[in-house]
């Protein structure tokens, strides 16, 4: 019966693998949910600089107009906050993948391995078959032989 040896180096290698698949796919949700809240920012943003063009359209109120561009500066500073926080969840993302490449190329390299033993141990195996069946066949020749000598002998 074939036992890799190193089998519980490779179940922590698949383990530290399938944790860095997670901590990729919450790198990736993170950045998700910052871009999308980088988008909604810019479309408030737009809307915003929408209805100071109509409002400015239908008539200056300076009131008004100071109140729409106070909202715009703080929406431009809000979307530069929340780019910077989406462009570091970019590199995290980058590095959750890095590792994860990482861990999945420990685990194919035992993998690799497992597989080279497991071939190793069929071809010995078969051999050793081999080995057992030809044993078998020379003593079934030898006690044939030696029961065709022991008839000529009586007869």
């Amino acid at each position: 019966m074939f036992k890799f040896s190193l089998e519980p180096v490779l179940e922590v290698r698949q383990r530290v693998e399938e944790a860095a698949q997670r901590k990729l796919a919450e790198a990736i949700n993170a950045l998700a949910r910052l871009e999308a809240r980088v988008n909604v920012l810019q479309e408030r943003l737009a809307a915003a600089s929408r209805q100071r063009r109509e409002m400015m359209q239908t008539g200056y109120d300076p009131a008004r107009a100071q109140i729409h561009e106070s909202f715009a500066q703080d929406m431009r500073a809000q979307i530069a906050r929340a780019q910077k926080e989406a462009s570091r969840a970019r590199e995290e993302v980058e590095a959750r993948r890095a590792q994860l490449l990482e861990a999945a190329r420990n685990r194919r390299v035992l993998e690799e391995l497992k597989k080279t033993e497991l071939e190793a141990y069929g071809k010995k195996e078969l051999a050793n078959e081999r080995k057992q069946n030809d044993d078998i066949a020379i003593f079934a020749f030898a006690r044939r032989r030696a029961e065709k000598h022991s008839h000529l002998q009586e007869a």
